[in-house]
């Protein structure tokens, strides 16, 4: 199988499209881990292998390239997980500011998203959690798809030289066919049998 007949069959939309929704596996266990005050890398690394694996599979196939726009996918879905979960605290926020009749109304989780950043500059230690989440998730993937890369580099090699075997003998075949044609042209016509006429007697 040839490489790059392989990555000319590779639907990267579609792979980009699966790398996300698979993604949210990882985006939901953040949000999980948030909810309880725990930060872990398993986030990420739950999210990078069924982004791998989505990309695969609607992709109908994966190289190196597919790889790093699944990590890619992993970690948008990761920082927009954190997003919602910093405008879901603000949101919590005031409704405790609410409850104590410090404001007069709590405003809507819509409102909340659209002005999250906003309240970032505000909760110095949520773009920390960020930071942390991001580096705890590479360190936690990085085996991983160090691995996938490696995988990806062996197979793309054995089907380069299966390629060329496959190639080389084509090309063998043909000079071989070549050949025997131009033998047979070559052959004189005045060496083949030919029929002896009759003797006359006298």
């Amino acid at each position: 199988m040839n490489t790059t007949h392989a990555a000319s069959r590779e639907n990267i939309p579609r792979g980009i499209f699966g790398a996300i929704l698979f993604a949210l596996a990882g985006g939901i266990t953040y949000y999980v881990f948030w909810t309880v005050g725990i930060i872990a890398a398993l986030s990420g690394l739950i999210g990078v292998i069924c982004a791998i694996k989505g990309y695969e599979i609607f992709a109908g196939g994966s190289t190196k390239r597919g790889i790093a726009i699944s990590v890619g996918a992993a970690a948008a879905v990761l920082v927009l997980t954190w997003y919602v979960c910093v405008c879901l605290d603000a949101h919590a926020l005031y409704e405790e500011m609410y409850a104590l009749g410090e404001i007069e109304a709590v405003p809507p989780v819509t409102w909340c998203l659209a002005n999250g950043l906003a309240f970032i500059p505000a909760n110095p230690p949520a773009l920390w959690d960020l930071l942390v989440s991001l580096g705890l998730a590479a360190l936690g993937c990085w085996g991983y798809v160090a691995r996938a890369v490696r995988l990806r580099e062996e197979i793309e090699a054995r089907q380069a030289a299966q390629a060329h075997t496959m190639e080389l003998a084509r090309a063998q075949a043909e000079q071989a066919a070549r050949a025997a044609g131009t033998a047979e042209e070559e052959t004189p016509q005045d060496s083949l049998p030919q029929d002896v006429p009759p003797q006359e007697v006298p």
